[in-house]
């Protein structure tokens, strides 16, 4: 029997891979997915996705946080939302032990303009999963948070979309790329937007630079040659541009996802990588400058398979990096992640599948050595679940 009840959510050991590896699921009947991952003042865990299965309005997709133990075990769970699909993107621990929530409110698709419609959502919440504050931030299309940081003065900062539509002379979904300041209590305190002519510019991650200032990282679709173009931005704390946008494209598609400051004032990025057509794409990481200029990049994958980095974390004490996501085997996605050392050569690499089907979203690094994954499993079911894996070299 798949499913073990804690209260209302259902829980599921799956197997003990090894002395060094668990994972588990936990879902319902419909689909559950974690997108991000935070460990507590008290050495627990926080994860945030969506649920379907344990939403009160009815098919609808709701924010869902989630607290467990460091072996998975779930202490207890909130949803945030109402009617329309709200999806937690991103996770963010302040200064104050609050948390912070973002994503999108009220995803759906509005039949009489033809379009997915939503707005920025960020939801406040204390240790205890209380809402603190809501607040929404929109445009008459789709907006849309990716990531969200708390910030040096209280406040946060977020990156994502705003004013996604569908552009018919280009025939294909154009918006800017949103950078979004609020205050303390989540009132705007700036915003700045970067566009490109018919493209779509997306926001995946925003880094707060060691001396000061933000990378924002994330991709240009362009709609009229179809590929997509990695995209590195730097504003100061004010919200100006501070340097040209630094463009790495070519022919296939390159996309960051996420990453992290480096104690020289640059950043490792964590990505896609395609030069050589459908179906044989790798993990890509790029070590850049404080100016945002490739210092080292390096490609990860096998063959004829579509390989992707999401999330991207640092071993402070060794030094080194890991890099997750996803691994497609003979047609099957599977968990995936890789550790390097500082110049990316491969300390060690792991994959789960096939015949699993699982992605990686999040890490959270407990200590060198000692690593909980995010991200989503339907490997026992047609539905999603959420899931989780700790990796103890």
């Amino acid at each position: 029997m798949k499913r073990l009840i804690f209260t209302l959510l259902a829980v599921c050991l799956i197997c003990v891979v090894s002395a060094q590896i668990m994972d588990r699921s936990f879902g319902g009947f419909r689909d559950e997915k974690a997108y991000s991952i935070q460990i507590t003042n008290e050495g627990m865990l926080l994860s945030a996705g969506y649920t379907e299965s344990f939403t009160p309005f009815g098919n609808d997709k709701d924010m869902f946080l989630v607290k467990t133990d460091p072996m998975g075990t779930v202490f207890w769970f909130r949803i945030y939302g109402d009617k329309g699909d709200d999806i937690a993107y991103s996770l963010a621990k302040t200064m104050s032990n609050k948390y912070l929530i973002a994503g999108v409110k009220n995803l759906h698709y509005d039949d009489l303009r033809a379009e997915f419609v939503g707005s920025v959502y960020v939801v406040c919440v204390n240790q205890f999963g209380d809402t603190q504050w809501t607040s929404i931030f929109g445009s008459p299309n789709l907006s849309f948070a990716n990531s969200i940081k708390a910030t040096r003065d209280g406040g946060s900062i977020l990156t994502g979309v705003v004013n996604q539509r569908f552009d018919r002379a280009v025939n294909g979904y154009v918006g800017y790329l949103l950078i979004l300041k609020l205050f303390p209590d989540g009132s705007v305190q700036w915003i700045q937007t970067f566009d490109w002519p018919s493209a779509l510019v997306v926001g995946t991650d925003i880094i707060i630079k060691i001396g000061g200032g933000y990378f924002v990282i994330g991709y240009i679709l362009d709609q009229m040659t179809k590929n997509y173009i990695a995209l590195i931005l730097q504003i100061n704390d004010h919200g100006a541009f501070t340097t040209h946008p630094r463009i790495y494209g070519g022919i296939g598609d390159r996309i960051f996802y996420s990453g992290i400051p480096l104690p020289d004032g640059g950043m490792i990025i964590a990505g896609y990588y395609n030069s050589s057509g459908p179906g044989e794409g790798d993990g890509w990481i790029m070590k850049v400058t404080p100016e945002g200029d490739s210092l080292l990049t390096k490609r990860y994958g096998y063959p004829a398979e579509e390989d992707c980095f999401y999330a991207v974390a640092s071993s402070s004490m060794t030094g080194s990096f890991i890099f997750a996501g996803v691994q497609d085997k003979f047609g099957r996605s599977g968990a995936f992640f890789v550790k390097t050392n500082s110049e990316g050569s491969i300390i060690c690499e792991f994959s789960m599948g096939p015949p699993f089907s699982e992605v990686l979203r999040d890490i959270a690094v407990f200590r060198d050595d000692n690593y909980v994954f995010v991200g989503s499993t339907n490997s026992y079911g047609l539905r999603w679940d959420y899931y989780y894996v700790r990796y103890m070299f």
